[in-house]
């Protein structure tokens, strides 16, 4: 069985995952009808670091801009990469764009978008922590697109980027209930206590569970993950709950694959 499962994974390099690669640039901030436009420009300040699906755009170009510039639109459903300032962020793009010339761009994918994403991500991050210590100050084109990664069939790829859709799903809403937990304790004690109890009971019957179906290579690689996602203000339990809700509904799509560690 495991045999099988190792089988079903092949290498690849990055540059064979899409078919269009798309790098960025900045018009002339000195033309004015350039700017203020209809067509994102995002910068990598745009992109929240660990959050493969947080896109805030700040600026905005004109067709005339995209014309006159280094700066090329992108189509949606593509993965925007930075590889200069902010060097490991990446995002899904919902809608069209264009970028800085921080980014580069993997459009018309050869593999599930979601899967496809969270891969790069981990790569991405493999590669910082493997260099920790010294200054990285980017990452060129042909180093990003001859990197390798490991690729499995499409139907669990498409299992696998669910899973962790889901998975960063949940850890927001989470993320807001610590900050409507911490907004509350400050404000109202009586509904903090209360909001106590709730929180544990929960937490208590998640926990046994989840020691019926915990799965503990998966239960390691959620584990590494929220530490990666989780900032702000922290509550301890609301961790711990996390964790064991990701084993709960991650184990039946994520107990049979083998990390690329």
């Amino acid at each position: 069985m495991v045999e099988n499962e190792v089988n079903d994974w092949e290498q690849r390099k990055v540059s064979e995952l899409a078919d269009d690669i798309y790098g960025g640039g900045t018009p002339k901030t000195s033309v004015e009808e350039y700017w203020n436009g209809t067509i994102p420009w995002i910068q990598s300040s745009d992109i929240t670091e660990h959050d493969v699906n947080s896109i805030n755009p700040k600026k905005f170009i004109s067709d005339r801009a995209v014309n006159k510039s280094a700066t090329k639109l992108v189509p949606e459903n593509s993965i925007a990469i930075v590889t200069r300032v902010g060097v490991g962020k990446l995002v899904i793009m919902p809608f069209s764009y264009t970028t800085s010339q921080d980014f580069l761009s993997l459009s018309k994918l050869n593999s599930d978008l979601p899967f496809t994403a969270y891969l790069l991500y981990k790569k991405m991050q493999d590669e910082l922590h493997s260099v920790q210590g010294t200054s990285i100050k980017g990452i060129t084109k042909e180093e990003l697109l001859s990197k390798e990664v490991m690729i499995t069939q499409i139907e669990e790829q498409k299992k696998i980027g669910t899973y962790f859709s889901e998975l960063d799903h949940l850890i927001t809403l989470h993320q807001w209930k610590c900050l409507i937990y911490v907004k509350i304790e400050i404000y109202d004690k009586n509904h903090r206590k209360l909001i106590k109890i709730v929180i544990i009971f929960e937490f208590i019957l998640v926990f046994i569970f989840a020691f019926m179906l915990i799965h503990i290579r998966m239960l390691y690689f959620s584990i590494r993950y929220i530490l990666l996602r989780f900032t702000g203000v922290i509550n301890v339990i609301m961790v711990v709950k996390i964790i064991v809700l990701i084993v709960i509904i991650g184990d039946d799509v994520y107990g049979r694959i083998i990390i690329d560690n």
